[in-house]
C-alpha cells in the first residue's frame, strides 16, 4: 500500500464537540500511525523468525536473512526519523507565543 502525504486526511476531533472519548476511524492520523508501527513491529517480527530458524539450522537461505533483516533496520531508522521530527515540531510549537 503506497500512502502520499496529500492522502492523509485531517484528524477528526468529536471530543470538542463534546463528547470525551474520540472514534478512532481509519481515517485518522492516529489509526495511520498505529498501523503503520504495526508493520515495522511485524517486518523485526518476521526477521527475527527467519534468524532463530537459521540458527536451530532449518533450511533457510542466508539472503532471505539478510533481506529480511535489512527491511526491518530501515524500517526502524525511517520510524525513529519520523518520531524524530514530530518531537521537533511539538517542541516549536511549545516554544510559539501565543
Amino acid at each position: 500500500m503506497k500512502v502520499s502525504l496529500f492522502q492523509i486526511q485531517p484528524l477528526s476531533m468529536p471530543h470538542l464537540a463534546g463528547n470525551n472519548k474520540p472514534k478512532e476511524s481509519p481515517d485518522t492520523f492516529a489509526a495511520f500511525l498505529k498501523n503503520n508501527l504495526n508493520k515495522v513491529n511485524d517486518l523485526q517480527k518476521e526477521a527475527d523468525a527467519l534468524t532463530k530458524k537459521m540458527i536451530a539450522g532449518d533450511d533457510v537461505d542466508l539472503h532471505q536473512v539478510m533481506i529480511a533483516t535489512e527491511k526491518a533496520e530501515i524500517a526502524m531508522q525511517l520510524t525513529l526519523q519520523i518520531r524524530n521530527k514530530l518531537v521537533e515540531a511539538y517542541q516549536e510549537l511549545n516554544r510559539m507565543q501565543i
